[in-house]
């Protein structure tokens, strides 16, 4: 989804963290801790979770846990240990389907750190450029910090404007081109007709790329079925006449779905504003915190766009148009868990003004669970769900023996309320563990206002 409002972002990029924020640590061990098991539904009581290179060694209870020398102990008695959560529809880099790739990036390589130190150790870029191929690199050698980082291309579009799609021997070398070049995924926008679309289809799957994206409104639903994930969950409803989820109605679509495997990425946040289309919505979004993060050149620019564009935030017409397709949006995500779609987490964070990198996350897990979703099946979408949408499901998104060690350490039970995924004590992705000390730290030097 591309951003309310233009804007052009002037990032400054910082120095790298101090050692004493990021913590490598090849032996460590979480002591006396509550583990949520994800994959079985349930918590586990005073466990001893011993790390050791940056994988899970061993999970043992607490009194029966033999741990080698120099492992370093992080008192876990009262607290939870999670999984590392993922956002799986980020705008780091550039804002949406109609970036060059010449602008200036939304985000620098140090803001990475704001996923980490909001419990995200997975995002998915989804408007890439050459700069993200770049992050992936420096990511993979250690030379800057931040979560597992995968990309997709420039996203395609049919109509004038960012990358233009307009003859099927273009769509098939551009497909052809974002895998040679590194990029993890084809990203479709909008809004192209059947022999384009089968272009690019027959071209992701000969070059054994995921095809993800927007759900094509001019081609028949099933033509969405080709997708890997389907992004923006208010887009179905238009194919029903933006009539409530009925399974006597829609069993045959919802069959297909589960035939084919595709994976829906709801991303319900943007739409919980209504696009702020009220003076009093968007009051209330600028006085949360996290908006000290968004770079000042870009929040200025967004609220003078808002401000020569007034108007909108009173038309009525309008907001009760986009409010209908969040209502019809928690619902049809309550409808599709219900018929075993599997949902995956994502917040359009730096798509839409103003989401936030990292902080966004807990407000999308929030409205999985206001729409029906239970705190343990919202939790599911952005840890083991994601791990079986990217094929890793044997080394990451659970706790478990023999998998990387991507976890967040929680001061309350986030299965009591959901809301409970905010109450970080402290992080570890790998072998870098970032305690609550330093995650003050970087959030004071990270602020931009």
């Amino acid at each position: 989804m591309s951003r309310m409002v233009p804007a052009i972002a002037t990032v400054l990029f910082l120095a790298a963290p101090p050692q004493d924020d990021l913590r490598t640590l090849t032996r460590a061990a979480f002591v006396n801790v509550r583990v949520v098991d994800v994959e079985n539904s349930r918590i586990l009581e005073g466990r001893t979770v011993q790390i050791e290179d940056g994988r899970i060694k061993s999970i043992h209870e607490a009194g029966k846990a033999d741990l080698p020398p120099n492992t370093f102990s992080i008192d876990g008695a009262g607290k939870y240990l999670s999984p590392g959560l993922a956002d799986m529809h980020v705008h780091h880099t550039g804002s949406g389907a109609f970036v060059t790739g010449s602008e200036p990036p939304l985000y620098g390589e140090q803001d990475l750190l704001l996923y980490l130190i909001n419990g995200v150790t997975t995002v998915r870029n989804m408007s890439g450029m050459p700069l993200d191929i770049e992050i992936k690199r420096k990511l993979a050698a250690g030379e800057i910090s931040g979560p597992h980082y995968y990309s997709s291309g420039p996203p395609l579009i049919s109509v004038d404007r960012g990358l233009y799609i307009d003859t099927p021997q273009k769509a098939r070398d551009v497909v052809a081109a974002q895998k040679r070049a590194g990029y993890d995924f084809i990203k479709m926008y909008c809004c192209f007709g059947g022999g384009l679309y089968a272009a690019i289809v027959q071209s992701a799957e000969e070059n054994k790329i995921p095809l993800v994206g927007h759900v094509q409104l001019r081609l028949p639903l099933e033509d969405a079925f080709r997708l890997r994930s389907i992004e923006h969950l208010e887009m179905l409803p238009r194919y029903f006449n933006n009539e409530l989820p009925d399974i006597k109605r829609q069993r045959h679509v919802v069959e297909q779905m589960l035939a084919s495997h595709t994976f829906v990425c709801p991303t319900l946040l943007p739409f919980e504003g209504y696009k702020f289309l009220d003076v009093k919505t968007l009051s209330d979004h600028l006085a949360r915190p996290e908006i000290a993060y968004i770079p000042t050149v870009t929040f200025d620019e967004e609220m003078n766009a808002i401000r020569k564009h007034e108007s909108f935030l009173s038309d009525e017409k309008e907001a009760a148009s986009t409010k209908r397709m969040f209502e019809l949006g928690m619902q049809y995500a309550y409808f599709l868990h219900q018929q075993g779609v599997p949902l995956i987490l994502g917040s359009d964070a730096g798509g839409i003004f103003p989401l936030v990198p990292g902080f966004s996350i807990h407000r999308e897990l929030e409205l999985l669970n206001l729409a029906g979703l239970s705190p343990m099946d919202a939790l599911r979408t952005g840890t083991i769900n994601v791990a079986r949408f990217l094929g890793n499901s044997d080394t990451r998104g659970s706790i478990a023996e023999n998998k990387e060690s991507d976890v967040v350490l929680l001061d309350e039970n986030p299965l009591v309320s959901i809301s409970n995924t905010r109450t970080i004590r402290g992080v570890m992705i790998g072998k870098t563990w970032i305690d609550k000390a330093a995650i003050d730290r970087i959030l004071l030097r990270l602020k931009k206002r």
